[in-house]
This record gives C-alpha cells, structure tokens and sequence, in this order.
C-alpha cells in the first residue's frame, strides 16, 4: 500500500501497482486542511473498472464531491458498507482514464480499485428453478472462492435493495464480479451480501453461495445485507441507484417472477407481516425495503414505492390457501381451449380480472350469471375471481 500526502501529489499513477483481474488496488491518503476545496485528479490505473473510497477517522464526509460525466456531485456512503467504517458506494468508472474529487475536510482514507477480469461464459451450467437465473459457475468463474460453511436460515422476510452508487457499466457480469470483489476483498465478507442480484435488463444473477452444503439453499443462505438482522431474511439487490431514477420494467419483472417462486415455495403471505428479527420486535412487511428495519434510504424512493405494487403482483400469483374456495360459491367454471367461461345462478356481480405473469392487469369483465375471459394468447394466466368483498385467486393454462 502506497501512503502519501494529497497536497503533495495531484496525479496519481498506479500502473506500478497494477491489478491481475478480480485483485484490488489498494492506497491510503491524508487529506489536510490545506487539501480542502482544492481539486484532486488521479490517474485511474488500466483496468479499474470500479472503485471505492473508505474514510478511516470519523463519520463520512457528506460535502465529498466527485466529477461524473459532465457533471460534479456528491459522493454517497454505501448503505451497505462495513459498520465500523464510514465507506462510500460503488462507483464505476464507465471508461473514464481519470478520478476528479474535491475533499472538504481533513482525514485519512483509503481508496479502493477493482478490477474484476472477465468471466468465462463456456462454463454456464445448467440452473434448477426457478428458470433463467446465472449461478455463481458462471459469473464467478476465475475469481478466488468465498469462504466455507454458509450458513442456512428460514426465510420469513424478503428485503429488497439498491446497490446505489453510479453505475454506468452495462456489462452485468461485471458488476455483479465487481460487488462480489468490493464484499469479499475491501470489507472482508464471507461472500457477496445478497441471495440474488437483478439488472436492468432483467437478468438475475445468484449471489451468496450455498456452496453445496448440506440443508443450504440458494434462496435460504444467510446473507449479509440487513444490518446485521440477517436471519430469516433473503436479500435481493436490483442493480442501479433508485433515488431518482426508476428501476427499468424488465427489473421489475424479474423481481416480481423472483419473489412469487419464493413466496410460493415457502407459502408466504406477500401481504403480510410479522415481528422480526424476534417475536418482542416491531412487525416487518414479508416483503420488505431495506429502510424498512434500518437506518438508510436503500432501496432508494423510486423503488421503495414499487413495493406496494410488488406485493399486489405476487399475492396475485399465489395459490390457493387452505381457507380460499376455488371460486365464489356458486360458480363453476368451463375450460374452452383458448378462454374460459365462468356460469352461475346466482344473481350476486362478480367481477373477474386476468393478469399475465409480469402482474398486468390484461382482461377485466363482470356479470351475474355468465362471465367470458375472451381467448387468451396460449401460456399462464392469473385470474382473481371477486364477489363482493371476496377475492378468490385462480391460476389459468392454455395450451
């Protein structure tokens, strides 16, 4: 690790300390008073693709400012970032030769380059459900394994996340090699925080590994996400910072097709709560953001907002519980190939809604003694059949 004085050096230049890829470059700077107000500009050493700046005596400096594309703003803490260092969040580099900050108090730091090398894609493996999902085979292949012995854990609560920070990089195998990196070699992790990772595009990515353990799964090995309440959670981070921008539909998607397998599988209520992380605790949204439990803005407004939604769309993809009818009492429905037929004698309005499998309301109709869906495109349907007061939710095929 190189030590100097910022005042005394305005261009940094770390070709000399250059990183094999999935290493880190590593440096420590002392910020002075005189340094204060001045700008600083680095030389970003060939390969670094992300980096990281931790500040070592005393709180995060929130008047830190860094030189994006065009523009300076300020430098944000990681909300996910270790809890004895003030960190800030992951910032991609999106090609840039050079690091433009400008520090406003005294301190020391250290500030972190990633290079995360390149995965090879020849080693993808096939993924049990749920479907499409990259495992750690592929987006990991090269980079040194996380630690043994995950732990597994029940999951009572989903907590969706931001990975905030600025991330320009659209090659999301990077990224995800990038967090991992930031996790494992910067704070010292085990593995990478989250369960899963979600892009933009709507690729989702496995994360913490259950490493073939026995009695751990993907979806039920303890993750580090949830200030240090991580059990009975699973975390799940949409890639992109959310503060001021919405997550893209595909994302959404994704996650609302992650959340009802979850959901589904371990026969969760989306609309429900419970105490957490003990029974004495304030109740927790199963489905939860992850302000909801600790002191951040993750997952930043604009998806933090989403949630209600999210829940609508995976309560609407749930079976039927031990309490539910299969339809309003009274009322049978007929299978016609392409569309469905619901026939009653029962003169009570009942409306039905058809939503397709990203939670989209696509069809609605109402009547009292005959109702048609109206031919369906061939694939699954969701239908929530309502009589009153009473919802009764119905999974629908056509071949």
């Amino acid at each position: 690790m190189k030590k100097f004085l910022l005042g005394q050096l305005l261009l940094f230049l770390a070709t000399a300390l250059r990183a094999q890829p999935g290493r880190i470059w590593q440096e420590e700077w002392t910020v002075s008073a005189t340094d204060c107000g001045k700008e600083f500009t680095f030389r970003l050493p060939a390969g670094c693709r992300a980096w990281t700046l931790r500040r070592l005596d005393g709180q995060w400096d929130s008047s830190l400012w860094m030189l994006q594309p065009g523009t300076w703003q300020k430098l944000q803490a990681d909300p996910h970032g270790p809890e004895q260092f003030a960190q800030s969040e992951l910032v991609f580099t999106g090609g840039q030769a050079s690091l433009h900050l400008i520090f406003s108090n005294p301190g020391q730091y250290h500030w972190y380059g990633i290079d995360p090398g390149e995965a090879e894609h020849a080693k993808a493996l096939v993924n049990p459900m749920p479907d499409g999902i990259v495992p750690q085979s592929v987006w990991r292949a090269g980079l040194a394994a996380p630690k043994p012995n995950p732990v597994s854990t029940p999951t009572r609560h989903a907590i969706v996340h931001h990975s905030a920070g600025s991330t320009f990089d659209t090659n999301y195998t990077a990224v995800v090699r990038s967090y991992y990196l930031l996790h494992t070699e910067v704070n010292g992790w085990d593995d990478i925080g989250y369960n899963y990772l979600i892009a933009r595009d709507g690729s989702i990515f496995a994360g913490r590994d259950p490493q073939s353990s026995a009695g751990v799964a993907q979806d039920n090995v303890r993750g580090a996400h949830f200030c240090g309440k991580n059990d009975y959670t699973m975390g799940i981070c949409v890639i992109g910072d959310f503060t001021s921008q919405a997550p893209a539909a595909a994302a959404l998607s994704s996650l609302c097709d992650l959340l009802s397998w979850k959901f589904e599988k371990d026969g969760l209520d989306p609309l429900g709560t419970q105490a957490h992380p003990t029974p004495t605790d304030a109740a927790l949204s199963r489905l939860a953001g992850h302000r909801d439990g600790c002191n951040t803005a993750c997952p930043g407004n604009l998806l933090y907002s989403e949630l209600f939604n999210l829940r609508q769309c995976v309560s609407r993809r749930q079976p039927l519980s031990a309490t539910e009818t299969a339809l309003p009492a009274g009322w049978i429905l007929e299978s016609h190939g392409d569309h469905f037929r619901l026939l009653s004698s029962d003169p009570q309005p009942t409306v039905m809604e058809i939503y397709d499998t990203g939670g989209r309301l696509m069809r609605r109709a109402n009547g009292t003694a005959v109702i048609e869906t109206g031919a369906l495109p061939s694939g699954l349907w969701y239908a929530r059949i309502c009589r009153g007061a009473l919802c009764s939710p119905l999974k629908l095929y056509v071949p």
